[in-house]
């Protein structure tokens, strides 16, 4: 049995921080908390399904002279609502904790997402820790400080720059992820090699197989590069106003798939695979990107599993356009699209709306007569 490994990373934002990858990491919690002096009370917020995670924590916690308590939401995209936000803040009033204090996000992007948004807003700002347990939480939305609820009309609308403490990722807690939840997030691993590092696309291609496997040295290799290459981009750009943007690849037609679908009828990483062959399509047309690229990439989203259409979905082209609109990624009416170049480089490109019609119609999404 080959020894566990632990990786560390720093992500040198204004308010720097260490991402911990690595196996057995849960019970180190209280090691780590006291190196950052972190306050002594806290708030840890979880799914019920993950309870013996949070009471691992605890009990670790508590040895070492911790007080807290655990909130339970429901799972699923629909707890990132003001609903779910109120009762979280109704927790820290009632516990009585202050700016000394901390919160512990435990689960994947939704409880990372609407805690880290809590700790952002609550008395103007306390410190949180993310443990991720999703491999999607993992490679993405734990890193980087984005925190966020979402909005009727729009997903992730309301939200705060806010970066965690601390990330914890341990990928033991992998071994029980559902199959369909671990595929998804290989979308957000294919994309950082197509939008910074050829040589990671490569190894996707000849690892595939093995990390969906959930070998142990694989996934430990595509985490940390993940985490590295995200953290690398959010270094030089953390408010998102310049480079940053690239890490939306595959996400502008993906929200938009994910949102007029309704949340939870695809996953956040199924929504992005088809946005990304929907992206490098584009690019395609665009004269931008050759066929073989576009190729490479489409079969890779393949071989991993992941949908690259909507086809049958009933989705209209109409339909697109209202939710499009109405994203972050829209600066001043005009839609902005991350493009590959090349494997491992994008650019960023103004794009008007006719331009992707057929690029819609071709992921399957019906054209009507509707369409301005």
């Amino acid at each position: 049995m080959s020894e566990h490994k632990t990786s560390q990373l720093t992500v040198k934002t204004g308010t720097p921080y260490n991402i911990l990858i690595g196996s057995g990491l849960l019970s180190s919690l209280p090691q780590h908390l006291n190196e950052l002096k972190m306050g002594k009370k806290y708030l840890l917020v979880t799914h019920e399904i993950l309870t013996p995670y949070a009471y691992t924590l605890q009990n670790a916690l508590n040895e070492h002279g911790y007080n807290g308590n655990i909130l339970y939401l429901p799972a699923g995209e629909e707890t990132k609502s003001y609903e779910y936000l109120n009762q979280i803040y109704d927790k820290l009033i009632d516990e009585r904790l202050d700016r000394g204090c901390f919160m512990i996000a435990v689960g994947g992007g939704v409880i990372g997402d609407i805690v880290g948004y809590a700790a952002a807003t609550y008395l103007r700002g306390i410190d949180f820790v993310q443990i991720p347990t999703t491999l999607l939480a993992m490679v993405d939305s734990s890193v980087g400080g984005k925190t966020a609820i979402d909005h009727p009309k729009g997903k992730n609308l309301i939200g705060a720059f806010h970066q965690p403490r601390l990330v914890l990722a341990d990928l033991d807690v992998l071994h029980t992820l559902p199959e369909r939840d671990y595929v998804s997030a290989i979308a957000e691993i294919i994309k950082y090699g197509v939008i910074y590092d050829k040589g990671m696309f490569h190894y996707l291609e000849t690892n595939m197989e093995k990390l969906l496997a959930r070998d142990e040295e694989v996934l430990r290799y595509c985490v940390t590069r993940s985490c590295q290459i995200k953290g690398h981009v959010v270094e030089q750009d953390e408010k998102e106003s310049s480079i940053r943007a690239i890490l939306n690849y595959g996400h502008t037609i993906g929200h938009a798939i994910e949102a007029s679908v309704g949340y939870g009828t695809l996953t956040h990483g199924e929504c992005v695979a088809i946005g990304m062959v929907g992206a490098a399509r584009l690019a395609v047309e665009l004269e931008i990107l050759t066929e073989d690229g576009y190729n490479r990439i489409f079969r890779l989203i393949l071989k991993a599993g992941l949908p690259v259409d909507v086809l049958g979905m009933g989705l209209t082209v109409a339909q697109i356009k209202d939710v499009i609109f109405n994203d972050k990624k829209v600066v001043g009416g005009n839609l902005k699209f991350v493009l590959p170049k090349e494997i491992g480089n994008v650019l960023i490109e103004k794009v008007d709306f006719e331009k992707i019609i057929p690029t819609l119609v071709a992921l399957g999404i019906k054209l009507d007569e509707k369409v301005q």
